[in-house]
């Protein structure tokens, strides 16, 4: 009896853009906040509890690339000191560190007189339970026998028209308020108090294939065939860059990343 894990991660700043404004979080790894095209890989057993997130920085403001840096940086030290103080994070915590992430972009845009904000996606894994968080438009998807599911919530004015029933499901993906986002990273408390979507699950029997993604990925590819190409017989890392080279052969105009998490439990 047991939980395994592996994940690979794949980044590249498309063909549109002039820098790479995702960044992601792979355990205790991340991204220099100058890079193009990245991949890296992790394997191991959880004895200890794990973290991943993509975070994609707003290409509204002049420091994407700084956004997305910032915030996964701290989230990893804020994780770090949570660890220290609790053996494993439950929804609170996850939420006082995503309280304490924003504080630190604010306060870093208020010491530099600059604009900054950032999308969140992570998804937190111990031995009991799994974690998915988000805050903004970057995505976390399931696949568990043949079912592939999103778990998180698009904070975006499109998916608020949807769910106040104004706009159809249909309408909603190509209706021009996916990119006005209704919440994000960077955020002042005089504004608005940031309030992540939260879900909590036990592991399921068998594999279960997370992927965590930055939106120029769901520009342009559906989740038909997202799924198609989790279900193939291959690789990780050839996933990984599978999901991305599509999303931009399709015509992604954004940065695009795709973070896979393999778990099994048997």
């Amino acid at each position: 009896m047991g939980v395994k894990l592996k994940a690979r991660a794949y980044s590249d700043i498309g063909l549109y853009r002039k820098k790479n404004e995702d960044n992601y979080l792979m355990m205790k790894n991340y991204l220099p906040q100058e890079h193009r095209i990245t991949t890296k890989k992790i394997r191991a057993n959880i004895d200890k509890p794990c973290l991943f997130a993509v975070c994609d920085g707003m290409g509204g403001t002049l420091y994407g690339d700084t956004s997305s840096f910032l915030a996964v940086q701290s989230l990893y030290e804020n994780f770090k000191i949570v660890c220290s103080l609790v053996n494993k994070p439950n929804r609170e915590n996850i939420k006082k560190i995503l309280d304490s992430v924003n504080e630190d972009i604010c306060s870093f845009s208020k010491s530099k007189q600059i604009e900054l904000g950032s999308t969140i996606a992570l998804l937190y894994v111990d031995e009991k339970e799994i974690i998915v968080s988000n805050i903004g438009d970057s995505r976390i998807y399931k696949l568990y026998c043949g079912k592939m599911e999103q778990l998180s919530k698009d904070h975006n004015q499109a998916y608020f028209m949807y769910e106040s029933g104004m706009i159809t499901k249909e309408e909603m993906k190509n209706h021009r308020g996916r990119h006005h986002l209704t919440q994000y990273l960077g955020i002042k408390s005089d504004e608005m108090i940031i309030d992540p979507y939260i879900q909590c699950m036990n592991h399921d029997e068998g594999k279960v294939i997370f992927l965590i993604c930055s939106d120029g990925l769901v520009e342009t590819l559906d989740d038909e065939v997202i799924k198609y190409i989790l279900e193939q017989k291959i690789s990780l890392k050839k996933k990984s860059k599978m999901l991305v080279k599509s999303a931009i052969k399709h015509g992604s105009k954004d940065n695009v990343t795709a973070l896979l998490v393999e778990i099994i439990k048997k």
